[in-house]
């Protein structure tokens, strides 16, 4: 389980001052937008020498918040992409007692809900962990 580390990657004053929460699976009851929602799943690879591999996808959901410009927000998430992509994207190292092999971008797709009439930003990745399996 990776949701500890990303938590630990993604707050920080770039991002938090960006957007109100950041939750793991769905939003916190009772919290406006913008936040932060993410995913994560994951599949071992192998298990040999002691360690563990796991690989993982990671989605990274931003919402924006009603009429934040004329594009339901759009401009904004952009804004959000640039600040939490060069966090995430090609990270390496540990957090949150989690090894992180690597973090590695696969999509990006910010798109405009006509119900809600707000964006959404989300962003992929697949991160590869090393786990002791003693």
């Amino acid at each position: 389980m990776i949701g500890a580390a990303i938590y630990e990657l993604l707050n920080v004053t770039a991002v938090t001052s960006l957007v109100n929460d950041i939750s793991p699976m769905i939003a916190r009851n009772g919290i406006e937008a913008p936040y932060i929602v993410f995913n994560e799943d994951g599949t071992p690879e192998n298990f040999k020498g002691g360690y563990g591999i796991v690989n993982y996808e990671l989605i990274i959901d931003v919402y924006a918040k009603k009429g934040r410009d004329n594009a339901g927000g759009k401009a904004y998430l952009l804004e959000c992409y640039n600040v939490i992509e060069p966090i995430l994207n090609r990270y390496k190292g540990t957090v949150a007692s989690v090894v992180i092999d690597s973090i590695y971008q696969v999509s990006k797709d910010v798109r405009y809900d006509q119900m809600s009439e707000a964006a959404r930003l989300t962003i992929e990745y697949k991160v590869r962990t090393i786990e002791n399996s003693q």
